[in-house]
């Protein structure tokens, strides 16, 4: 019977108590910041992004305001005493390396390719900071969300091209492309050879003739080279109506995605 109570004893020092729920979370993207200030209470969040409570980018600012910013340097990040942190996928990688190093907990956040890969997302970091219900709860008002802007599409068929800075558009295995077909919209970057993400010429979207360009709302000016694709010349002569979505509500997968299906669904006939 001893033997048996110590052996139990070293499996307790060996697995050791159950890991507490992180209670100073910091956020190092700006899609990782939308996501844990929806998830989390305010008094668990240790830092966001600098860019967290930018209006015209960040679908959290609010949430966000008089929040620590943090920016994506290591030493700025250990300097916030976290015990989780929640980082992108790529550009934050080696510095995601160096805190882990140090001890700290990281949470990676993917780059979904779809709407299921974002609920899945969504219900792995809620896991990860504890608050499963939280993530459920996300993801239902989601889902049901982008149910009430399909709901409202109209019948009347339209053509449609995602225009971004340096001629990129989305394809049908993308986020924003699965919501453009999800509101009623035929998708022609397929015809255009993309399937989930690439550049186009402004040659190949006059030839497309779509009867909608799809544009981000603050892209109203060339302010880079990258930008001015977006109102080259050449467009003036395409006929199609220019739609403008919230860049707010889909430059990150997350719960403002139904924002940016609401804002496609207000222009159809």
């Amino acid at each position: 019977m001893l033997k048996f109570v110590l052996s139990l004893g070293v499996v307790a020092v060996l697995i050791g108590p159950a890991a507490a729920a992180p209670q100073r979370v910091v956020s190092t993207n700006l899609c990782a910041d939308q996501l844990v200030l929806g998830l989390l209470p305010r008094d668990r969040v240790a830092a966001v992004s600098p860019l967290a409570a930018d209006p015209t980018l960040s679908a959290a600012f609010a949430q966000a305001r008089g929040l620590p910013v943090v920016t994506q340097s290591a030493e700025d990040v250990i300097r916030q005493r976290p015990d989780l942190v929640v980082a992108g996928s790529f550009r934050e990688r080696k510095a995601a390396e160096i805190v882990a190093r140090q001890g700290i907990a990281v949470h990676r956040l993917p780059s979904p390719e779809g709407l299921d890969a974002t609920a899945a997302m969504i219900r792995a970091l809620a896991a990860r900071l504890e608050v499963p219900e939280a993530g459920e709860a996300m993801v239902a008002r989601l889902t049901a969300d982008l149910a009430d802007a399909k709901a409202r599409t109209a019948t009347v068929p339209q053509t449609a091209l995602i225009w971004r800075p340096n001629g990129y558009t989305s394809g049908a295995k993308s986020v924003s492309g699965e919501i453009l077909e999800a509101v009623g919209y035929r998708n022609l970057a397929a015809s255009l050879g993309v399937v989930r993400g690439g550049a186009v010429s402004v040659e190949a979207v006059l030839a497309a003739k779509p009867d909608v360009l799809v544009i981000d709302d603050h892209m109203n000016t060339a302010t880079s080279r990258a930008q001015a694709i977006v109102t080259h010349p050449a467009l003036a002569a395409l006929a199609a109506e220019r739609v403008r979505v919230p860049t707010a509500a889909w430059i990150c997968a997350g719960p403002s995605l139904a924002a940016a299906a609401q804002a496609l669904v207000q222009h159809r006939p």
